[in-house]
C-alpha cells in the first residue's frame, strides 16, 4: 500500500533560523522532498507527467507542528494520494523522528497544469496510469483561501529570475521565503511556538512581476499575502497560527 512506503529525509541546515527553528519555508522543502522520492520510486514524476504535456503545481498546504523539528537529524516521511474531486489531487504526508515520534502531518491539493496553454487540466480520465486512493485524511483542508479584512502594506518587491523553477513560475518556497520575510519581528522572534501553516497558491507568478506583500493579524494568527501590482486580489495567501 502506497501510505505504508517510508523514505529518509534530511533537515538542510539552511532550514534553520539562527536559534535553531526551522523557518516556515523548510516545512515546503521537507514535503517537496518527501514528494519528489516517492513519485520517483512509484514512476510518476515531474519528467513522467512532461512527456504528456502536463506538470503538477501545487494549490494549498496545511500543516501541523506537533513538536520542533530537530537541527540535523534525519527524519522518516510517509505519504500517499487520499483523494480527488474535479481537478483536485489531495496528498497526505507524515514525518517521524528516528525514534518515532510524529512531528509532522500536512496535506497538500494539487492540479495538473497544461503547460502548452497553461490552463488546468480537468478530464477525468488521465492520460498516464494513476494510483488509487489511500482514502486516510489527516487535516482539515481545503484547496483555496479568499483573503477578508483589512491588510496592511509592508514592502514592494519584484519577481527575479533565480524564483523561477523548471515550470516557468515562481517556486512554491519562494512565497514561503516572502512571508518569512514580511512576518512581524516579534513573530518572528517567537518562531518556536508556531503550530499551524497553511498557503495558498492563487495564481501565477513570473519573471519581472511586481507584487505587494501585505500582511494583517488577528490573536494568534497572522495572515500574509502578495498582491499583484495593479490588482486586489491575492496572488498568495499565508496563514500562520502560534
Amino acid at each position: 500500500m502506497e501510505h505504508e512506503r517510508s523514505y529518509p529525509i534530511s533537515t538542510d541546515f539552511a532550514y534553520f533560523n539562527q536559534d535553531g527553528i526551522m523557518k516556515p519555508y523548510g516545512y515546503q522543502h521537507l514535503l517537496a522532498q518527501l514528494v519528489d522520492r516517492h513519485l520517483d520510486s512509484i514512476g510518476m514524476n515531474m519528467e513522467n507527467t512532461m512527456d504528456y504535456g502536463l506538470g503538477w503545481v501545487l494549490r494549498s498546504i496545511s500543516l501541523d507542528i506537533k513538536s520542533p523539528i530537530p537541527r540535523g537529524h534525519s527524519l522518516i516521511g510517509k505519504t500517499w494520494y487520499s483523494h480527488r474531486r474535479g481537478p483536485y489531487f489531495r496528498r497526505e504526508y507524515q514525518f517521524y523522528d528516528k525514534d518515532d515520534n510524529l512531528l509532522i502531518e500536512a496535506s497538500s491539493f494539487s492540479i495538473l497544469l497544461d503547460l502548452e496553454n497553461r490552463s488546468i487540466f480537468r478530464q477525468k480520465e488521465l492520460p498516464f496510469p494513476f494510483l488509487e486512493p489511500t482514502e486516510i485524511l489527516l487535516l482539515d483542508a481545503k484547496p483555496s483561501y479568499k483573503a477578508k479584512g483589512e491588510y496592511s502594506s509592508i514592502e514592494d518587491r519584484r519577481i527575479r529570475a533565480s524564483h523561477i523553477d523548471g515550470m516557468g513560475h515562481v517556486n512554491n518556497c519562494r512565497y514561503g521565503e516572502f512571508s518569512y520575510d514580511s512576518l512581524p519581528e516579534d513573530k518572528r522572534a517567537n518562531l518556536a511556538q508556531l503550530k499551524h501553516l497553511e498557503y495558498y497558491f492563487q495564481s501565477e507568478l513570473g519573471l519581472g512581476d511586481a507584487f505587494r506583500m501585505e500582511h494583517k493579524e488577528d490573536g494568534d494568527n497572522v495572515y500574509l499575502r502578495g498582491v499583484l501590482d495593479g490588482n486586489n486580489k491575492s496572488s498568495f495567501d499565508v496563514i500562520m497560527h502560534f
